[in-house]
């Protein structure tokens, strides 16, 4: 088998969803003789390790600015080093829609194919308001390339069917070089050590559940549904301990909201973590409330640890990976849906139903650890690649 030569391109160092699944498929790939390296294109955001030999990091990609000049001296920085790596490889692959066009532009001046890689549903995408942050150009931009410039592309690798389904529906039609392939699960991909474990310990010692929501405090995660949930779950009788992991621009309005809850006693916001697998044998159910999600790697983490999940049934993953209710709970996007399904978690028969959901969960699970998910990306990239060679 002839080794495949791959570029991975990132937008930032930032450690995200998206990145980790980029980051385990390039430990992985070795497996599959896929050599990886990976080009950071444009901001200076950090959290992974900067030393890593096979990701390169123009030194101008690092300056943090905010000036519309070194934005595109950035850009031109990227275009040049991604097309100057692309001769040495056999194919690229963007990581998100910036560095999709940074691949793109690459894989036309280089002659090697370039595939966009896709992580949102664009129904859920399309529930953000258009321009939600000050910056009105940067919303416009990427506005342009989520809903135009990607679904344009000859060559596209989504994480989902409903993810495949909504880019098909935007374009039209489903090109030959489009395909659903599985995100990789690298068990233990990341070590570090627990922040929020002892505390989460110390309100297991209180002998009540405790319900775990993980995640950036940020609009797309609906933070506040939560938190109704949690006063909606303590009507209905149950006395349990919200653990809420994770930090964000939103961190203020939140601890404020705590504050004001009537069961703010049971509301305990344990910072962020780097390495939150841990809390997971502490806890009786993760929440999820997203306003939208990708495919979210926690799902996977829970089914792999045997902690049940309640989701909200938004676009596009939750609903997808939990099977519609055969893996997990999934309920109407309102707080007192989602309290009477941790009702129902924490019932006399929730520990049974559980234990048989967890069971399918882990079964699932199979579809994305290496020795399944890595040869479908071979196959798929020695496709791209041969059919570049015939065009």
């Amino acid at each position: 088998m002839r080794p495949l030569k791959l570029l991975i391109l990132f937008d930032n160092l930032e450690l995200s969803g998206t990145h980790r699944v980029a980051l385990n498929l390039m430990d992985a790939a070795t497996a599959a003789q896929i050599d990886c390296r990976a080009l950071v294109c444009m901001s200076d955001k950090t959290g992974l390790s900067d030393t890593d030999p096979r990701i390169v990091w123009p030194e101008q990609a690092r300056r943090r600015t905010e000036s519309l000049f070194a934005k595109l001296r950035k850009t031109w920085v990227a275009l040049r080093e991604a097309t100057r790596l692309a001769r040495d490889s056999d194919c690229l692959v963007g990581t998100c829609p910036p560095s999709s066009l940074v691949a793109w532009w690459a894989g036309w001046r280089s002659g090697k194919p370039a595939v966009g890689w896709v992580h949102y549903d664009i129904d859920g995408r399309r529930r953000e308001r258009a321009g939600a942050t000050t910056n009105w150009l940067r919303d416009s931009v990427q506005n342009l390339l989520y809903y135009r410039f990607i679904p344009r592309l000859p060559r596209l690798v989504c994480v989902s069917e409903s993810t495949l389904a909504s880019m098909v529906r935007q374009r039209g039609a489903r090109p030959p070089g489009w395909a659903h392939l599985p995100n990789l699960y690298v068990r233990g991909a990341f070590a570090a050590q627990s922040t929020a474990l002892p505390r989460l310990r110390a309100l297991r010692a209180v002998g009540e559940p405790v319900i775990l929501v993980l995640g950036r405090i940020v609009r797309q995660k609906r933070w506040e549904d939560a938190l109704a949930a949690a006063v909606e779950l303590h009507g209905l009788g149950q006395r349990v301990q919200w653990a809420f992991v994770g930090d964000g621009p939103e961190r203020e309005q939140f601890e404020a909201a705590c504050r004001a809850s009537p069961v703010r006693d049971r509301l305990h916001w344990l910072g962020a973590d780097p390495n939150p697998r841990p809390l997971f044998a502490e806890c009786d159910a993760l929440v999820m409330t997203s306003l939208y999600e990708a495919w979210p790697t926690v799902i996977l983490e829970a089914f792999d640890l045997g902690l049940p999940v309640v989701a909200y049934d938004c676009p596009s993953g939750p609903a997808e990976m939990l099977g519609g209710g055969e893996r997990g709970w999934v309920t109407r996007e309102e707080p007192r849906a989602l309290a009477q399904a941790l009702a129902e978690r924490l019932g006399p028969q929730g520990r049974d139903e559980a234990l048989r959901r967890a069971a399918a969960g882990r079964a699932y699970l199979e579809e994305f650890l290496p020795a399944r998910a890595l040869p479908l990306w071979r196959a798929y990239l020695e496709r791209t690649i041969a059919a570049a060679a015939r065009d």
